[in-house]
């Protein structure tokens, strides 16, 4: 019985500024390409399946495995042009499903491709959303490693997925902008959350927690538990531990369980949701934001000025090295 054919759609690379031969391209170049391109579409295909787009070491799941398998069918002239042929997820995905959470921002997922997943990010990511359900602290990091692609002076990549769609142009400066949103995005931390344990919209696997009647969370299951322990608390109050997830405006877009319990009186507490840690990470903007230019030479030797010592300012600077 032949293999069932599986769809797929054409989405056009071309490459500017690499110093290529025209319709050209070493394969040292088309490695690290197609390894950005994996990455980041793995890490977008896991944010809209999990609420958490952090890789995974270790066998891919089939339909992982299926959904990243491309196929360059092309390669022409024009700068340099790649025609890439990624499978529709409707025909790689099987029995899985991409639940609905909040705002879903694309009308139906599977009739588009894990590329497509990874480019339609970028676009918010390129839009500034702050408060987009898929972009979080990981996804925006591999958003950034195309920085290193783009190492050369004029550089730019622009991806589409066919004549009628909107282009993706990366550059240098497009990359600077995503790094500034990953900087004020929250890193994900390990705390506690009370809510009533209930099944998400439109999906039969996978959890939400009502902590209030405007706050719910997305919830997914650590690998160590088996979601059959967690149904007789279905519609009944419950604290749990975990991993919360954020997007970069500091809202929670998932949390992962590790460990649960009854709740108590005392647990009432983590009815309110867990804040990030820090909003910006980035010190050094920081200090350029707020004018703060260091301690230079010249206020260390006004400072050693004013105090009695038998040694001299080389001497102190050096014993300071």
């Amino acid at each position: 019985m032949p293999a069932k054919t599986v769809k797929t759609i054409r989405h056009i690379i071309r490459l500017q500024g690499f110093d290529l031969e025209n319709g050209k391209i070493s394969f040292s170049l088309l490695a690290k390409l197609n390894e950005h391109l994996l990455r980041l579409s793995e890490s977008t295909l896991r944010s809209f399946v999990n609420g958490n787009s952090t890789l995974k070491r270790g066998k891919q799941a089939d339909w992982l495995t299926k959904s990243l398998d491309f196929n360059l069918s092309g390669l022409k002239s024009g700068s340099t042009i790649l025609e890439v042929d990624a499978p529709i997820l409707k025909d790689t995905m099987g029995n899985m499903q991409v639940p609905l959470f909040g705002d879903q921002p694309i009308d139906d997922v599977s009739k588009t491709s894990a590329l497509g997943l990874g480019l339609y990010a970028f676009e918010q990511a390129i839009k500034g959303d702050m408060n987009s359900p898929i972009l979080d602290k990981h996804l925006l990091k591999e958003m950034r490693h195309f920085g290193k692609f783009l190492n050369k002076k004029g550089s730019s990549i622009e991806v589409s997925s066919g004549k009628k769609s909107k282009v993706i142009r990366l550059k240098k400066e497009v990359i600077e902008k995503i790094k500034t949103i990953e900087d004020k995005t929250p890193a994900s931390i390990k705390t506690k959350v009370t809510g009533v344990l209930d099944v998400l919209k439109h999906s039969i696997n996978q959890l939400e927690l009502i902590v209030d009647e405007t706050k719910r969370i997305r919830a997914l299951l650590n690998e160590q538990i088996a979601i059959s322990e967690l149904t007789p608390f279905f519609g009944k109050e419950v604290t749990v531990s975990g991993t919360a997830n954020y997007n970069p405006s500091g809202q929670i877009i998932s949390f992962e369980i590790t460990g649960y319990k009854p709740v108590n009186k005392k647990d009432h507490f983590f009815n309110q949701l867990p804040k990030p840690l820090f909003k910006e990470t980035d010190l050094k903007r920081i200090v350029k934001t707020q004018n703060y230019k260091g301690y230079g030479t010249d206020k260390v030797k006004k400072i050693v000025g004013q105090l009695q010592v038998e040694e001299s300012l080389e001497e102190l600077l050096a014993a300071l090295k």
